[in-house]
């Protein structure tokens, strides 16, 4: 088939859409498909196979609209969307007016070969003030948007599930299809210039942007029980693409100042610096505060490394997906109880015992996902 992306980041940039849409341009592109995208990185890094397509004049709405017009005279089987809110919008928060016009004029160009890819439904999440006033119009934005696109696929399944019960009438347009790894195990590593170890020293690991839903206090108290247990000078937890000053910054918000020396952001890196990272983990947390699910792309990504991550079980959670086989869950309300998880998980490691051991390729590897992924566009 030929198959147009539309995202607006794709590598080098540190967005897990555009990481996502990258790995799996490069997988169908493996698979005979032809693949386009078009984007408005000024310099992305993607497979050759795959054709880019750099906007210019910004990321707007007459970009927008020009890009309908291009992709229009390719005259492609599907055209799909890659969506949250904030890639979308003026503003990092806030929602564009126009969108769903926009929508509407991709629907009258491609009828049912558009496919709109929800990441996030509104973004950032939670109940404060600030988030309410902002995640309350996205909703309201989303609500018109799965009315007026022809097929949507959520990337997790809590909200397909909820919306083909609470829009009956368009359950047979709704989808749902897991991500998979975007930081491969199989590249080779490069050992960072400005923040080395001791070959000795143990690494917790935080992989992943500074998502507005991650539990930085979960793994500071994780860390302190297994300094605790471990000895002081033995264990540091790494953020990896968190800057140092987001860690400490939390660090003084959760009154964990103390942990300071054991506590550090390498920052935005390459894919061969977080892989070093990746493989010099001793164990890998990965506290939400909505839960893992099969959108969580650092996850999946460290379990293709074959390394133990604990994690949160939340509303997000996947149930069809069995996420206790394939890692080791924790409540998503409960440090204590996730920092226990963590230090028994870090001893059996210790000892040389792996657990969980389920097989997250029968899930999660990028041939079986693309067939999925195929079936659904089919």
């Amino acid at each position: 088939m030929k198959l147009a992306f539309i995202s607006k980041n794709l590598p080098p940039s540190l967005c897990g859409v555009g990481r996502y849409t990258a790995s799996l341009a490069l997988a169908l592109s493996e698979m005979g498909h032809s693949i386009n995208i078009w984007t408005s990185e000024s310099t992305p890094q993607v497979s050759n196979s795959v054709l880019v397509h750099k906007a210019t004049g910004g990321w707007n709405t007459l970009t927008f609209f020009k890009m309908a017009l291009q992709i229009w005279r390719w005259r492609p089987d599907r055209v799909i969307i890659e969506f949250t809110p904030y890639l979308f919008a003026p503003h990092t928060y806030g929602i564009n007016f126009i969108l769903p016009i926009w929508l509407l004029f991709m629907r009258l160009l491609f009828g049912k070969s558009l496919v709109l890819m929800m990441h996030e439904l509104h973004y950032p999440t939670g109940l404060t003030p600030d988030r309410f006033l902002i995640g309350v119009p996205q909703w309201m934005q989303f609500i018109l948007l799965i009315f007026v696109s022809p097929k949507t696929v959520f990337s997790y399944q809590a909200p397909f599930v909820k919306y083909k019960r609470w829009i009956p009438f368009k359950a047979g347009t709704l989808y749902w299809t897991p991500t998979g790894p975007t930081l491969h195990s199989n590249i080779k590593t490069e050992i960072p210039a400005h923040l080395s170890m001791p070959d000795q020293h143990y690494i917790l690991l935080q992989f992943g942007s500074d998502h507005p839903s991650r539990l930085f206090s979960f793994s500071f108290k994780a860390l302190e029980k297994i300094r605790d247990s471990f000895g002081p000078n033995t264990v540091s937890l790494v953020f990896v693409g968190i800057s140092q000053e987001r860690v400490n910054a939390e660090l003084v918000l959760s009154k964990n100042i103390k942990l300071k020396g054991y506590v550090h952001g390498t920052g935005p890196v390459s894919d061969s610096v977080a892989a070093y990272w990746m493989n010099r983990a001793k164990l890998v947390l990965a506290p939400f505060e909505d839960g893992t699910s099969a959108r969580r792309t650092s996850t999946i990504s460290a379990l293709s490394f074959g390394k133990t991550v604990v994690t949160t079980r939340g509303p997000s959670t996947d149930t069809q997906i069995p996420w206790e086989q394939l890692c080791v869950i924790a409540p998503s309300l409960k440090s204590n109880a996730f920092a226990e998880a963590a230090l028994k998980s870090f001893a059996n490691g210790v000892q040389g015992t792996h657990e969980p051991s389920g097989d997250f390729t029968l899930w999660f590897s990028w041939p079986k996902l693309c067939q999925h992924f195929v079936s659904l566009l089919s």
